[in-house]
């Protein structure tokens, strides 16, 4: 399997994580994780979050550990998790939902992008935290 590197500049790296692979933790399949295919690009390589197994989406990688700290310690100021869902007919534009999940924090943003017959695609940001299944909790 191959990861597409979308931008690589000072050592921070963007890959196009598709379905089905496994950004890090127990491995559950024979496919290669993430982080090992970051590794083959970089040998110090580490990846710098996860995302879900069957999700898509950009991962960030470091090519040491320098820049894995830089992006750990300011993932909130230069990062924004954006996710796209459909759904049936909300009754709502825009909508911020702050429901705790497991007693934990969690704040998701909604936005309408656009509305046809009975559905809508909708733009879900994770304001606060990335509870396992947090958009589909609070939608």
């Amino acid at each position: 399997m191959q990861v597409d590197v979308l931008f690589e500049k000072n050592g921070i790296l963007a890959l196009n994580k598709p379905a089905g692979l496994i950004s890090q933790g127990p491995k559950t399949s024979s496919l290669p994780e993430l982080w090992e295919l970051v590794r083959s690009h970089h040998p110090t390589g580490h990846v710098a979050h996860r995302i879900d197994q069957f999700t898509t989406g950009i991962n960030l990688a470091g090519a040491s550990r320098h820049q894995i700290g830089y992006l750990m310690s300011n993932w909130h100021t230069i990062t924004r998790k954006t996710y796209l869902a459909i759904i049936e007919d909300p009754y709502w534009v825009e909508m911020l939902v702050t429901n705790p999940i497991g007693g934990k924090s969690a704040s998701t943003f909604f936005r309408i992008i656009e509305h046809d017959w009975s559905y809508a695609l909708v733009e879900c940001t994770l304001v606060k935290n990335g509870r396992t299944h947090q958009i589909r909790r609070h939608l």
